[in-house]
């Protein structure tokens, strides 16, 4: 059972799709299962930051962007250092805070993890950060879903198989070409 046989990659679908037979037995669209609840609808709410990094891509990085459908880690870094940005999502949450509830929300990279979950601790927000090459996910995602913590940045660890019903809000603070990526963290 899966919810996105789709993958980020045909290698990764054939290879899904390769462990059963090459078939789907039942298939249900995400829009039956938001009408039926079992599923949230989605509130799609862009904040633009009016910053613009169009000018530093090198030609390079948009080789990389056209062959990859993501930014150069090179460029995330770019971003994730932006301070500016950064503020502005930590604003953006403060300012509407007992609105948002318990949030989620998907950073760039580590430095960029770390550097929101920083600003937001500063704020009091009861936070924490978690992604793949860091010690201690899980300890941290379960003091999530017990109310411990009321935000949590991660970097990709959240979108697959999470189940946290709690989550009023989740913020998509990296872009994304990806089809697939993008309904798995919403």
């Amino acid at each position: 059972l899966t919810a996105t046989p789709v993958r980020m990659t045909d290698t990764a679908t054939n290879q899904l799709m390769s462990l059963f037979d090459n078939q789907i037995i039942a298939e249900t669209p995400m829009s039956s299962l938001i009408a039926k609840g079992i599923l949230a609808t989605p509130y799609y709410h862009p904040i633009n930051t009016n910053i613009d990094f169009d000018t530093t891509i090198t030609l390079d990085e948009q080789n990389y962007i056209r062959k990859w459908g993501e930014l150069s880690p090179a460029l995330m870094e770019v971003v994730a250092r932006t301070a500016e940005r950064n503020e502005l999502i930590i604003r953006t949450y403060m300012n509407r805070r007992e609105e948002f509830g318990k949030t989620l929300i998907f950073a760039l990279n580590a430095t960029h993890c770390i550097s929101l979950c920083e600003g937001l601790q500063k704020e009091a927000v009861r936070c924490d950060y978690i992604y793949c090459a860091h010690s201690g996910n899980a300890e941290k995602i379960a003091r999530f879903k017990s109310g411990d913590l009321d935000v949590l940045v991660n970097i990709n660890i959240m979108t697959e198989g999470s189940d946290v019903p709690e989550i009023q809000t989740v913020f998509l603070t990296r872009p994304t070409s990806s089809d697939v990526l993008l309904m798995q963290m919403i």
